[in-house]
């Protein structure tokens, strides 16, 4: 005791607080572990959190800056360092400046790579930007020569921030060295023009003076267009020959091109024979090899008669000239230039693997540049040398289109092949089988006094209709006759004549329904459906289950004509499957324009998903459809990572739905926003209208909806809707699955904006009503099995889904994950993150006390000790469940106690 008095008053003395003496006696290494510890527990707890901040941070980051990141980050660590221990050295302004526009060049330098694999892919998000990102793109551009003059640009506002007397002697000497240069072009323009005036003699029609006061005392034909040199060394008999004994006029201006322009123009056919030499030969001004003998062609001298303007035209235009890139137009179509030769299968095919965007690849896989000059062409002649008017070859136009193409970044996409889907030989009802069943039911139908006739009968691969006509139900009467006065008629008893008089009425189709389950033990089937009319005809349809259902395949079903009709004129062509009369059933899911399908577990509600995503992914490229897969089950959907189409990993947690929706409607209201800049109404115009900068179709794919409807119905309901609502005029489309079709999930607000829907087997009627308005759905017999109800139909129609397997799958996919990749347009789907307790099933984020008198209810629960309905009522002059609903929520939030039947609550807040 007498010690603990004594540190006390020890402490004290010395005036620091206790805290302050606990802590002096702890060692570093102590007072270090304290906020390592609390460091880790935070971590710890917040680690879901953190990792989440994390990668959508890092995927941000490398999407503005790719590989940018690395000078970025040196310069932001030199920064602070010398913030922190030199700030003396920022008075140096014009260095930091400068170090900025390092940066900003090497990120522009950046920009000119793009990789898909290797090392720095990961810095291209698998090939999603550059290295460079968009930053780097926003500085360099996407046109070679801007990027070079941009590019150079900042290399002398560098160099004029970190020296600017360095700049200033630059300058200088660059202004020197092109005085000097323009002076001698000069002084050796007049040189030549006073050699070519001494060795030419005058041509007749134009004399010296007159020469001199065309051209000028110190110019020359030859000033016009070099290549006229060559004209010296014909005489004045050539020429004449040459133009039929026309003199050549005096030009007007030794500038302005007329000298040339005044030429005649010989045509094609006479070319060799355009101008003769003084023994009468032929003078070849194409170099077509047939020259006379000991002399090589001349194709030094350009065909006579071009005009000036288009001397440049008909010379051959350099590949490696860049600027010519974006001056090549019709470049869009591939297929073309590869049937004419200038671009085999092979290069298109590999104009993904680009490691550079002004580069292409070999079909060897090595990266070769496009802008290569081409291998030497056959010698030019006057016949076949020269294209048309402007006389470009036809190698050489082709190649511009080709370097346009990789200029422009617009590589297509190669489509997998049909072999990837297998096909399965079709299985049949024999006719023998047919005919003893329809005999079958006519006899058991006969059975109960109702007469049909056998009408049309359609075998299908799962079901097979028998059509019946209802025939009449007999009924006779005794009549007893009279004559015309009315008189009766007797026999030769003497007793009065009875005829017997037979009455048909058709038989009811009532009756015909009634006898549904007689039908059934009588051909020992479980499933059996009627409906009516069918065909098209005054006839019953009773669909049967084949004995031996005949597989319905996605190849098969694709390889038909009416699938290849709509290919070609729909926006989303969907293989769906096999009606029940052997038809075969296609639709365009971008008229749909969104589809709701349920069914209970097992009934083929994934392989139909698997079905549909497959037959879009055979048909459409990552530049014509995007896709955004939700799979809570975390199996159905994910075998469809990799591939270019998505837009984002498939979705497995709930908590990210939201927020991924929410991403799709701001993607959605920014291209109502485009399509209003050009004036447009629907996507399909806007494609028309900005070839270039066409929209893709957008596929949203929700495999369990009943999941997420009970972790936020509010939110999921309202995303969903106003999807379905405004996506289908900016070609976003819906497909909702569940296995649970109940009112909580498939609500009337979602049944509403979903005209087009599926129903698989279900287990009641009452499922069958929620889904499709009708019953039916429940006498399905599985497997593929499922009734479609199209917008624009009243009735449901009975359809054998297409089947396909997971091998089938993988094959598919592999083939997207392999495949060169090539333009795709850029949209980034950022998640937009939804306000805390929206995933706990609260309206809007918000908590579920939404009534505008619970803050009276509080103030009532502040005045009073105990409280009741009743008091509520009377106060608030409210009804009784309103009240009753204040109650529950003032127990929720612990204000008032537990029920006791009729008594008073006690208040608990004021204890609490």
């Amino acid at each position: 005791m007498a010690k603990s008095n004594a540190d006390t008053t020890t402490l004290k003395t010395s005036g620091r607080s206790p805290m302050a003496a606990i802590t002096s006696r702890l060692t570093w290494h102590e007072l270090l572990a304290i906020p390592v510890v609390a460091a880790g527990v935070a971590i710890y707890w917040f680690r879901d959190y953190l990792s989440q901040l994390y990668f959508t941070g890092q995927h941000e980051v490398l999407f503005y800056l790719g590989l940018g990141v690395v000078p970025v980050a040196i310069w932001l660590a030199a920064f602070t360092g010398v913030l922190a221990f030199r700030p003396r050295l920022f008075k140096h302004y014009r260095v930091w400046l400068a170090s900025v526009g390092v940066v900003a060049l090497t990120l522009g330098l950046l920009s000119f790579y793009q990789t898909y694999d290797g090392a720095l892919h990961l810095f291209t998000l698998g090939g999603y930007v550059n290295l460079g990102g968009e930053v780097g793109d926003l500085i360099a551009g996407t046109v070679g020569w801007q990027a070079a003059l941009r590019l150079g640009v900042i290399v002398a506002v560098i160099v004029a921030l970190a020296s600017p007397l360095f700049a200033a002697f630059a300058v200088m000497a660059l202004g020197k060295g092109f005085v000097y240069v323009y002076v001698s072009m000069i002084i050796a323009a007049k040189g030549i023009g006073r050699m070519y005036r001494k060795e030419s003699p005058p041509v007749d029609g134009m004399s010296a003076n007159s020469a001199e006061e065309g051209l000028g005392a110190d110019s020359d034909v030859s000033d016009v267009h070099p290549t006229y040199s060559g004209l010296r060394d014909l005489d004045e008999s050539d020429i004449a020959a040459s133009n039929g004994g026309v003199r050549i006029p005096e030009p007007a201006s030794a500038f302005t091109g007329s000298i040339i322009s005044t030429i005649p123009q010989p045509s094609r056919a006479d070319d060799e024979n355009a101008m003769v030499d003084g023994d009468g030969e032929p003078i070849s001004f194409f170099g077509n090899g047939e020259g006379g003998e000991g002399e090589s062609p001349r194709t030094d001298i350009p065909e006579l008669g071009e005009p000036a303007s288009i001397f440049e035209k008909t010379l051959p235009i350099a590949l490696d000239d860049k600027s010519g890139v974006e001056h090549v137009s019709d470049v869009d179509d591939l297929d073309d230039l590869a049937a004419e030769g200038s671009v085999d299968g092979d290069e298109t095919s590999g104009l993904g693997n680009k490691f550079n965007r002004f580069w292409g690849t070999d079909p060897t896989g090595e990266h070769t540049p496009v802008d290569e000059p081409a291998p030497a062409a056959a010698p030019i002649n006057g016949s076949n040398g020269i294209n048309g008017s402007n006389g470009r070859s036809e190698a050489n136009g082709h190649a511009g289109k080709t370097v346009s193409l990789l200029g422009k970044r617009k590589e297509r996409w190669a489509t997998p092949p049909a072999g990837i889907l297998k096909d399965l030989p079709a299985q049949g009802i024999s006719e023998s089988q047919i005919m003893d069943t329809a005999q079958m039911i006519r006899k058991t139908l006969a059975d109960y006094d109702i007469e049909v006739e056998i009408g049309q009968i359609r075998p299908g691969p799962t079901v097979t209709m028998y059509g019946f006509v209802p025939g009449w139900v007999r009924r006779y009467k005794q009549i007893k006759k009279v004559d015309e006065n009315g008189r009766p008629v007797l026999d030769e008893r003497g007793k009065q004549v009875v005829t017997r008089i037979e009455q048909k009425t058709r038989v009811k189709v009532d009756s015909i329904l009634s006898r549904e389950k007689d039908l059934s033990l009588a051909l020992k089937t479980p499933s059996l459906r009627i409906e009516t009319p069918v065909m098209g005809k005054a006839q019953i349809g009773i669909e049967i289950p084949n004995a031996n259902p005949s597989p319905v395949t996605l190849r098969g079903v694709m390889n038909t004509d009416e699938f290849q009709k709509l290919r070609a004129n729909g926006d989303l062509p969907v293989a769906f499957g096999k009606g029940s009369g052997g038809e075969n059933v296609v639709i365009d899911l971008a008229k749909m324009p969104h589809l709701l399908i349920a069914g209970a577990t097992g009934s083929g509600k994934s392989v139909c998903l698997n079905s549909i995503l497959s037959c879009l992914l055979m048909e459409k490229t990552p530049d014509q459809l995007r896709m955004l897969l939700i799979d809570p089950k975390r199996v159905e959907l994910t075998p469809f990572n990799g591939i270019p189409h998505l837009l984002a990993p498939v979705v497995v947690n709930t908590d990210e739905v939201v927020g991924m929706l929410k991403g799709v409607i701001s993607e959605m209201m920014d291209r109502y926003r485009r399509m209003e800049e050009v004036g447009v109404r629907n996507i399909e115009s806007y494609n028309q209208r900005v070839p270039d900068d066409r929209m893709p179709f957008l596929l949203v794919v929700v495999d369990e909806l009943a999941d997420l409807m009970m972790t936020a119905a509010f939110d999921v309901e309202q995303a969903l809707c106003r999807l379905a609502q405004l996506g289908r005029a900016t070609g976003i489309h819906l497909i909702l699955a569940t296995q649970r079709p109940s009112v909580d999930v498939v609500t009337g607000l979602i049944k509403a904006n979903f005209p087009s829907r599926v129903s698989f087997g279900v287990t009641s009627s009452i499922d069958s009503r929620t889904i499709l308005d009708t019953t039916g759905a429940e006498k399905l017999i599985g497997k593929g099995d499922m009734l479609y109800l199209p917008s624009d139909a009243a009735r449901p129609r009975r359809i054998q889904g297409a089947f396909v397997s997971d091998g089938e799958i993988e094959e598919l996919v592999r083939f997207w994950q392999s495949t060169p990749r090539g333009w795709i347009p850029q949209i980034f789907l950022r998640a937009v993150r939804s306000d805390d307790g929206a995933g706990d099933g609260s309206v809007g984020g918000k908590e579920a006390a939404t009534d505008e008198l619970f803050d009276k209810a509080m103030e009532l629960a502040r005045t009073y000790s105990k409280l009741s309905t009743s008091l509520l009522q009377r106060r608030l002059r409210i009804g009784y469940p309103r009240a009753a609903r204040l109650m529950d929520e003032l127990e929720e939030k612990s204000v008032v106690g537990p029920s006791d039947g009729s008594k008073s609550r006690d208040v608990i807040m004021n204890h609490v």
